[in-house]
């Protein structure tokens, strides 16, 4: 397993803090809570970034979410839990293991301890009637549901017809039967809708009209350009090899961020002030997300030879 080693870490945190950067890091894609580095584990992380006095999120699977409550209680923001089917068979086909009954478990313990967690699901087509259960979770537990877009990529183009459902499609049911209320639109990067539950919990999307940032000229001619959900420089990505983006469908664009040394060779740069830092401290997932009944992976992390484990931990 190969990770951001722990000192370039601290050092990327230093250079955002003392250049008054976006004060968002968020630690997500492949399985952050897998991270070990020279004793370091996410919660060491996690306190890096809280003494830095800046925002930290975790975006997980949750599958080892147990083993961390304690470290990351008072310490993060956020902790986001993919959960993109409340049926265990439909999740163990979608995640590649049957791991449903203790990351429901997690979820619990976590927002009894106090940590702020919320709920994200990629969207799938012929696979949300469980979705009225999913509101009811977060509902009683009065936490948060994200929806998200299938994201296309050309690996995955002859699916993603088949699969991909506008999340205002899926909710039209539940706001005109009174099961969500409108409750208001944020706006960061792109507008994101929010609707409430009964007990208070919430369900929100992002607009996929809003997405603004496909004028930098590196996006004019991309012929990926009808296809991204995502504005260009939308967020700062950085991998364990050393290697930045701004564009999530293009390798080519990546960018140097630290070198074999380990010394970060990052240059300042003004997009930073509204992007938030976006650390794949990990190389290495315990999950491997596609499609039900397919052997095919819609993982956007899939293509740069990552790892993807057989055996739990």
């Amino acid at each position: 397993m190969r990770c951001i080693p722990a000192k370039i870490i601290e050092l990327l945190i230093f250079f955002w803090k003392e250049n008054n950067y976006c004060n968002k890091i968020e630690l997500a894609a492949l399985e952050p809570l897998l991270y070990r580095d020279s004793g370091k584990d996410i919660g060491d992380i996690c306190s890096l970034i809280q003494d830095a006095n800046l925002k930290c999120s975790i975006t997980t699977n949750g599958f080892c979410l147990h083993k961390f409550v304690n470290k990351l209680t008072g310490k993060v923001d956020k902790v986001r839990v993919s959960l993109h089917s409340m049926d265990r068979d439909i999740y163990r086909q979608i995640m590649g293991y049957d791991g449903y009954g203790q990351v429901i478990r997690n979820i619990k313990s976590a927002v009894q301890s106090g940590i702020n967690i919320s709920i994200n699901r990629v969207l799938l087509k012929n696979y949300t009637k469980d979705l009225e259960e999913q509101i009811e979770f977060v509902n009683h537990l009065k936490i948060n549901l994200k929806l998200l877009d299938l994201y296309y990529t050309d690996d995955i183009g002859n699916h993603y017809e088949q699969f991909y459902i506008a999340p205002e499609q899926v909710l039209e049911s539940f706001v005109a039967s009174g099961v969500l209320k409108f409750c208001e639109e944020k706006s960061f990067n792109r507008n994101r809708r929010v609707y409430s539950t009964r007990d208070g919990g919430t369900v929100e999307y992002k607009l996929q009209a809003d997405c603004t940032n496909k004028n930098d000229p590196i996006c004019l001619h991309c012929s990926k350009k009808n296809f991204c959900l995502e504005g260009y420089a939308d967020y700062l990505r950085v991998f364990p090899d050393g290697k930045g983006t701004f564009c999530y469908m293009r390798r080519e664009t990546d960018f140097d961020i630290f070198n074999e040394k380990n010394k970060l060779i990052l240059e300042k740069d003004n997009r930073f002030y509204r992007v938030p830092l976006r650390l794949v401290i990990t190389d290495t997932c315990n999950f491997n997300c596609g499609f039900p009944k397919a052997t095919k992976s819609w993982c956007l992390k899939r293509f740069r030879d990552f790892n993807y484990l057989v055996e739990r931990v």
